[in-house]
């Protein structure tokens, strides 16, 4: 079907229907080339494919065959196709539904040609079953099942008018923010001064135009309005005309000591995690802020983080300049591979991971400010502080209806920049009570090798991993510091999502003891820290299987955002994860050589460039003192090296070249093969005794 029209010219419409038998597949991609070669106009194609893109498309039973969606890519790629994302439920499909054998696949799909999304840079697919689009120029998806229309309260009650809806949804949050009793003492006599004056009078110095002016530059232009409905590409784009008034009003707010009323109006957005929500846990709260609030906000966590790493241990590697989330990872999966190998010995080891239930929404305000108050932050600064936390409003959106206003007794905001920072001060109180215990020697950490330092926990923001030996007496101590810190600070652990791993010494007699006095799950393996695979087994290849997955659709995201909007980064960051997923376990020689196939590099080179005109910018940031910082030039070193035989340690022995005696010359010889090519190159380089350069050939 060609479609005609005055502002966007003509572009070419194709309904898809995919055969349905596997014999034919290879048929049907032939087609799928046919049909693009037809015409060079922009293109859209919409239908059911009766095919899988990567694995990601497929929940349940009977993953679908890797070379079958290899087929379909290649063939999507030949055709110069983009696949546009889903918005909602993204399958469309279903098999034995309200059966433990249940098969969801995503079969219907859109997709189109990078002409196609110059003229439709915002379109969006639906999710749901069945594909619908409205709206011109940018097509909108509809998804009839993102409405709720019934909830269960906690009391058993169903709710499904939209008052009793809204009723159900305010008691909820009431309850959840409702303050409760709790015992500081314990936990914050144990807390030592951390901060200095020095520290202090950065902290309280008047706010300056130039700090409100980053602070509003840092926030990304694609963040949501609040209640005020101004995003923060609104003030970045008039900041020259605003501003003055801005900062004459925000640099009196913090001496006041408190906000307009609106200012610190929230906005809780409820999207639904899953088809039919019916109760508020398949509800995920969104929340948004207004960004002048949060302007002042950033201001004091820009501040707050330069003085962070004298506030924390080193086990938290979270927010804190200099430490990077691989740390833990890295020695997590160290850890857990050494109990995996301790076969040996009377004397087990655990690993229990451990999740903390909502776990910025029930943070103790009280038990904050008795935090830094014991930190010996100023009384300035915790004034304004808290002035940030507690003077908050809620009003919560369900159906598109407003319900509140909710004022909270607890807890920190999501979408504040200043609760992160905020809420590692309150963690840091978990690693002051685990130090203690061990320092008392009631509990002990894990030792990798002889003479290695014990590992009694990792913890990046609510992330946690605790290490101690697997007997009764351990186990008993760590479960009543979990205790005390549970009732001092308002967080509460999960039990049901924790998991514990025992080493293989221990029999399963005993492990089962531990696991039922921890009150968890006892697991093989204790699954993803940080999005790295904790424990690797022998068949790697199901381990990492999601890897290819990941990048295929990561590259293609690329090529869509090229021809949308310009700012958009290209998340690098998690193509850097997905790197050092491979380079923290050392597997991509030895055991997932189908991961650097050739057909990914292609990939990337055919990805096209954006089509508007950028401003040069430093991508490689330099610290403060004009150098480049060490863990920026450390992550594209990391993505250079892991591609090389050498990157792994433990293989490669470090040697330190020595000179020659005296009237020798050394010569020192290199060869790289590179087996796709069947090409080899040979260098030599000869030196004197006083190590000067001679002579040297490259073939």
């Amino acid at each position: 079907m060609i479609v005609e029209n005055e502002q966007w010219g003509e572009w070419r419409l194709t309904c898809y229907y995919g055969y349905p038998e596997r014999s034919r597949r290879r048929a049907a991609w032939d087609l799928l080339r046919d049909l693009g070669n037809m015409s060079s106009i922009p293109w859209c194609i919409i239908g059911d494919f009766n095919e899988l893109l990567s694995q990601a498309d497929k929940k349940g039973i009977h993953p679908q065959t890797n070379g079958l969606c290899m087929g379909f890519r290649q063939a999507v790629s030949d055709c110069d196709l983009i696949d546009i994302p889903i918005e909602g439920h993204p399958f469309t499909w279903i098999k034995s539904r309200g059966t433990p054998h249940v098969i969801e696949e995503r079969l219907d799909r859109a997709m189109a040609s990078t002409s196609w999304l110059q003229l439709f840079p915002h379109v969006r697919g639906c999710g749901g079953l069945g594909l619908g689009w409205e709206g011109e120029p940018g097509a909108t998806a509809c998804n009839k099942k993102k409405k709720v229309t019934k909830l269960i309260a906690d009391d058993g009650r169903e709710a499904h008018t939209q008052e009793e809806l809204c009723e159900v949804a305010k008691s909820y949050f009431n309850t959840l923010f409702k303050p409760r009793d709790g015992d500081h003492d314990p936990v914050l006599n144990l807390i030592q001064p951390r901060v200095t004056d020095d520290d202090n009078f950065f902290l309280t110095a008047p706010i300056t135009k130039v700090e409100i002016q980053q602070a509003l530059f840092q926030m990304h232009p694609d963040k949501s309005p609040g209640p005020d409905e101004f995003n923060p590409p609104f003030y970045q784009r008039f900041w020259e005309q605003c501003s003055d008034d801005i900062f004459s009003a925000a640099s009196t707010w913090p001496e006041r000591g408190y906000f307009p009323t609106s200012l610190n109006e929230t906005n809780i957005c409820l999207i639904p995690k899953c088809d039919n929500p019916t109760s508020m846990k398949d509800l995920r709260p969104i929340t948004l802020c207004n960004v002048l609030y949060k302007m002042i906000s950033k201001v004091l966590a820009n501040r707050l983080k330069c003085c962070l790493d004298k506030c924390v241990s080193q086990e938290q590697s979270a927010f804190v300049e200099g430490k990077s989330i691989l740390d833990n990872a890295l020695i997590a999966t160290e850890v857990i591979h050494a109990l995996k190998r301790k076969t040996l010995g009377r004397r087990g080891e655990l690993a229990l991971k451990i999740d903390i239930s909502k776990v910025y929404d029930k943070v103790d305000w009280g038990f904050l400010r008795g935090v830094m108050t014991k930190m010996e932050f100023t009384d300035v600064w915790i004034r304004w502080v808290m002035m940030c936390v507690s003077s908050v409003n809620y009003s919560v959106f369900i159906n598109y209806d407003r319900v509140g206003p909710i004022s909270p007794g607890r807890g920190l905001r999501q979408g504040d920049p200043l609760s992160p920072y905020l809420f590692i001060l309150v963690t840091e109180c978990l690693t002051t009570l685990i130090h203690q215990a061990v320092g008392r020697g009631d509990l002990h950490g894990v030792m990798i090798c002889r003479g290695a330092p014990e590992v009694s926990h990792l913890l990046f923001a609510d992330d946690c991993f605790l290490f101690c030996r697997a007997n009764v007496a351990e186990v008993n101590e760590l479960m009543r510091i979990l205790h005390i810190y549970e009732q001092a600070s308002g967080q509460e652990i999960n039990l049901v999502k924790s998991e514990v791993f025992i080493s293989r010494n221990m029999s399963h007699a005993a492990k089962e003891d531990l696991s039922r006095i921890l009150g968890v799950k006892l697991i093989l393996g204790t699954g993803i820290y940080l999005g790295l695979p904790s424990m690797v087994g022998r068949s790697k290849k199901a381990i990492f299987s999601y890897i290819k997955d990941r990048i295929w659709k990561r590259i293609n995201s690329w090529r869509g955002r090229a021809l949308s909007k310009a700012g958009g980064g290209l998340g690098v960051g998690i193509i850097f994860v997905l790197c050092m997923t491979l380079g923290c376990v050392g597997v991509l020689i030895s055991g997932c050589p189908r991961l650097n196939q050739h057909d990914v590099a292609e990939r990337i080179l055919e990805t096209t460039l954006v089509s508007s005109v950028r401003e040069d910018k430093v991508v490689w940031e330099e610290e403060k003192n004009g150098c480049y910082s060490v863990k920026s030039g450390y992550k594209l070193a990391v993505c250079y090296i892991i591609g090389s035989d050498k990157y792994h340690v433990a293989e490669a022995d470090l040697v330190r070249w020595e000179k020659p005696a005296l009237g020798w010359v050394k010569c020192n010889v290199d060869v790289a093969f590179v087996s796709g090519a069947g090409r080899i190159s040979v260098g030599i380089c000869f030196r004197d005794s006083s190590g000067q350069f001679m002579a040297g050939m490259t073939q």
